[in-house]
This record gives structure tokens, C-alpha cells and sequence, in this order.
């Protein structure tokens, strides 16, 4: 049984129940639309009053996704929670002020920050794989970079929502942050040329010369802290494909 109720989160609001356990916060403006201002209102602004909602409704746990775009310009071959950050894009320095808005209440409740790479499942839109799968259906070029480069840069939405409930059942305490990746990273050109192969494309595939760096993602941490088993990347081409382009 649940409630879907429509709103605009960076309003202040009256309509939630008076007390809640846990608060899952995956509502945010998308990276590929809006201004800075639209990020600060939808972003910020919208997590601040949600998480002092979630104060008041004696909230014992928070779960924020948040997204790996907080590292910004990544040097490094493997990021993780420890990774630096530098010179990130306004979503991502949004998702990261919200990070740290989640910190200063670790006291009040537990709080638990997904630090996402592209998330693929039926219908999405933003990750990298998303557009490479549709490019590939309608048979258009995918251009690459870096094409031997190991990627594990995508979570299943099933695999996503598998965590969320080990965190929930979880005695998480305090302020963490995992990254979160998949298992058996392929060669970027490999897994463009799986998704090809699966859909039966007649999409060219080029790479382009680009100074930009290939990273994988370690979720070392999630799988410690929370049991985190994502499927291998080969896996989630498959079933993505399939739920994807299924009738």
C-alpha cells in the first residue's frame, strides 16, 4: 500500500505524515536540464526542507542518492569515496552541498549517500548506456572515447533497489557515503559493440581523440558496509537490452 502525492519539494510543506521511519530521497533536477538556479532550488533548497521534515517526523534513517558527478574533472583510474574533488558541475556541486546538509544532521538520524554513476533500467533516459542504446535502434553513429578503457560506470535499477533495502534493514548509524559501480568491468568499445550486437544495429561505431580521463568505480565499501552485489556489466547489457526493446 502506498500514497503518491504530487509537489513541489523547494515549497514548504504539510501534507506528509507527522512521524516516519526512513526517508528514501531520490527527487532531484536532472543534470542534462535545468540552469544553476534550477539545480539550487530543486536540489538544495528541496533537501533542505526534506531533511528538516525528517527531523521533525523523528526520522531513524535517510537514504539521499546523490551521484558521482561531485568529483568532477576525476584524474585518478579507480574513484572512490576517497577520490578528490575538483571543479565540479553545478549538479554536482548541488548534490554535494546536499551531502554535506545530510552530515551536520548525523546526530538526528543515520544518513547513508549513494554517490551514483548512470542508473539503467526500462525507460532510462540520462545514463550513458541509455543513449548508446538508443542511438544503436535507430541505427545512428555512437562515437567514443577511450575505447579500451575498462567501464563500470552503470547500476541496474534492480540491483539499486536491492541496497536500498539492505540499508533500510541495515543498523546504519551516524553519516556514510558509498560509490557504487557494477561487477566485471568490459573495455568501453567492447560493451558499445555488445549492445550493437544485441539490438541487431547497423550503428557505426568511431572514436574520437579526447584528453578526458576513463575511471572504474569500487564499491568496496557499499559491499562491506551493506552486502552490495551489483550484477557484472556484461549481465546488465543483456537485461537491459532485453527489457528495453521487449513488446
Amino acid at each position: 500500500n502506498f500514497e503518491l502525492i504530487q509537489a513541489d519539494l523547494s515549497e514548504k510543506f504539510a501534507f506528509f505524515p507527522e512521524s516516519v521511519d526512513v526517508i528514501i530521497h531520490a527527487a532531484a533536477q536532472p543534470m542534462r536540464f535545468g540552469t544553476e538556479e534550477d539545480y539550487r532550488k530543486n536540489n538544495v533548497t528541496a533537501s533542505a526542507n526534506i531533511i528538516e521534515y525528517a527531523r521533525k517526523a523523528g526520522a531513524g534513517k535517510f537514504i539521499f542518492l546523490s551521484s558521482i558527478s561531485v568529483y568532477g574533472d576525476v584524474k585518478e583510474k579507480i574513484v572512490d569515496e576517497n577520490t578528490p574533488i575538483s571543479n565540479p558541475h553545478p549538479y554536482g556541486r548541488t548534490k554535494l552541498e546536499v551531502e554535506r546538509l545530510l552530515e551536520e544532521n548525523k546526530d538526528n538520524f543515520a544518513a547513508v549517500v549513494l554517490r551514483l554513476p548512470g542508473v539503467v533500467g526500462k525507460g532510462a533516459e540520462n545514463a550513458w548506456l541509455a543513449a548508446v542504446l538508443d542511438s544503436s535502434l535507430k541505427n545512428k553513429e555512437i562515437k567514443i572515447y577511450n575505447p579500451r578503457e575498462k567501464f563500470n560506470n552503470v547500476v541496474h535499477i534492480s540491483d539499486l533497489c536491492i541496497l536500498v533495502e539492505k540499508i533500510v534493514e541495515s543498523e546504519a548509524k551516524g553519516f556514510e557515503v558509498v560509490t557504487l559501480g557494477c561487477a566485471g568491468p568490459m573495455g568501453i568499445e567492447d560493451a558499445v559493440k555488445e549492445i550493437v550486437e544485441k539490438t541487431k544495429s547497423k550503428s557505426k561505431i568511431t572514436e574520437e581523440k579526447s584528453e578526458k580521463n576513463s575511471f572504474t568505480i569500487s564499491y568496496a565499501k557499499a559491499k562491506k558496509l551493506f552486502g552490495y552485489e551489483p550484477m557484472k556489466l556484461s549481465d546488465i547489457l543483456e537485461k537491459y537490452v532485453a527489457e528495453s526493446t521487449k513488446e
